[in-house]
């Protein structure tokens, strides 16, 4: 394990922004790496929350064009900052905008089971009872956090983590369950926009 040693304005810094993300640059500003956040009970009622607003909501097939978008701008330009991801998000809710749900339609619903198949595949079951199979090679790269997923023995490893209602994985991976439930439902997902801004 590599050990920084940070300032102490550094840690007070790090201590204050506990439940967002900190992006870690380099001397010139280049970014490095995030540091993701704690994900306390606390926090993730938040996000909860925020899962409930109006909207926009997405369906499956506009979180996979965003998804898409996103990974194209990575592939061509490299690792960008929260401002460059939150312009190019801008643009693609501009293109092609979400709905906006009253009521439960605003719920995020837990997973409550998760099944690991052979490629890189979850059968995953809803608290609402729907069900049905994620390709997970589909929905991220397998880099950073999600790169030990290529192990099939640490894939093969994901469970439901109750507190989060989603599936995780023992080397730190997991998956937002209102995308998985758009993919799974074709029912609309959240943005993803109004999910960043509860961090």
């Amino acid at each position: 394990m590599v050990q920084l040693r940070l300032t102490e304005e550094q840690a007070r810094l790090l201590r204050q922004g506990a439940n967002q993300p900190v992006q870690l640059c380099g001397p010139a500003g280049e970014v490095l790496g995030w540091v993701e956040p704690q994900l306390t009970k606390e926090y993730v009622e938040q996000l909860k929350a925020k899962a409930r607003s109006a909207g926009p909501w997405y369906s499956g097939e506009q979180v996979q064009r965003r998804l898409q978008a996103l990974q194209a701008e990575r592939d061509r330009i490299g690792d960008f900052d929260e401002t460059h991801l939150r312009e190019l998000l801008e643009r693609l809710n501009k293109d092609d905008p979400g709905q906006h749900a009253t009521g439960a339609a605003g719920m995020m619903q837990d997973i409550v089971e998760a099944v690991p198949l052979e490629g890189h595949r979850l059968r995953l079951v809803f608290e609402d009872g729907a069900s049905g199979v994620v390709d997970l090679a589909s929905l991220v790269s397998f880099t950073g956090v999600f790169e030990p997923l290529l192990d099939r023995a640490e894939f093969f490893a994901a469970r439901v983590d109750p507190e989060l209602g989603t599936v995780v994985w023992p080397c730190g991976a997991d998956l937002d369950p209102d995308v998985l439930y758009a993919l799974v439902t074709g029912k609309p997902a959240p943005s993803l926009e109004n999910l960043g801004a509860a961090k």
